[in-house]
């Protein structure tokens, strides 16, 4: 597993949570992520919806998939040794070809249009996550802590992340899903 890969006293960064609170009508509850993680997996092997899909079914499972990380780190926190660190950041904006398989190709180039004034430089967001990383509050935090890499601050996960019933079952399901790989 890769618990064993991992030494006390390390940080394991993850750069995809929410980092904030995602409204309950566009997240949902618990049986919501469930159903569209589950529709988006399969029998496609990635989650990921074709890029002709709606924006909103874009958005929406960007949204999902966001949460459901911050779900994973929380029920990770138990998998691991003590002395584990894991640290999730909201990256901030960059522009790049990433969302083409997240959204429509023709709104790609608007989207980025959109972005480009409020977007970091590759070189920022480096910098930043490279902060969050020596950030001595970043290790006395606890085993699980979310940033807001762009801020510099750690922020609250999405309340669903302390859902242990839905962190219990997305954690079997990921086990699940990587048997059957």
């Amino acid at each position: 597993s890769a618990a064993g890969l991992l030494a006390a006293k390390c940080s394991v960064m993850a750069v995809l949570a929410s980092g904030q609170w995602l409204p309950g009508p566009v997240v949902g509850d618990a049986e919501a992520i469930k159903e569209r993680l589950a529709a988006a997996v399969l029998p496609r092997p990635l989650p990921t919806p074709p890029p002709s899909g709606s924006v909103a079914t874009g958005m929406r499972l960007m949204l999902t998939a966001a949460v459901a990380h911050d779900v994973w780190l929380m029920g990770m926190g138990g998998r691991l040794p003590d002395g584990v660190t894991l640290l999730s950041t909201f990256p901030g904006l960059l522009v790049s070809d990433l969302m083409a398989s997240t959204f429509p190709s023709w709104l790609v180039p608007l989207l980025q249009g959109a972005m480009a004034p409020l977007a970091d430089s590759a070189e920022t967001m480096g910098a930043n996550h490279a902060a969050v990383l020596a950030a001595a509050t970043s290790r006395r935090a606890g085993r699980a802590t979310y940033w807001a890499a762009p801020l510099l601050e750690a922020r609250r996960p999405h309340p669903l992340a302390e859902d242990a019933a839905l962190g219990a079952w997305l954690l079997e399901w990921l086990d699940g899903l990587a048997e059957a790989a």
